[in-house]
């Protein structure tokens, strides 16, 4: 994987780790309502396939919660 490439996926990481630190606060502070999943640690699968996602493809996320 050429050095450029792997730089922006890094700071994508780094942009999306920040913003759920963000989000936690806020809901925490009661700034919104709802639900809230983070998924600290893990930020390299969402950047991993949107730098891999073709421009014309779909990204669907979903939950299925507790069975």
């Amino acid at each position: 994987m050429e050095r450029e490439r792997v730089r922006r996926m890094v700071l994508d990481m780094l942009l999306a780790h920040r913003f759920e630190e963000r989000a936690a606060q806020g809901y925490a502070e009661g700034k919104f309502c709802g639900f809230l999943h983070l998924y600290p640690g893990e930020e390299a699968v969402a950047v991993g396939v949107l730098h891999d996602a073709e421009p014309s493809g779909y990204v669907i996320s979903t939950c299925l919660g507790e069975r």
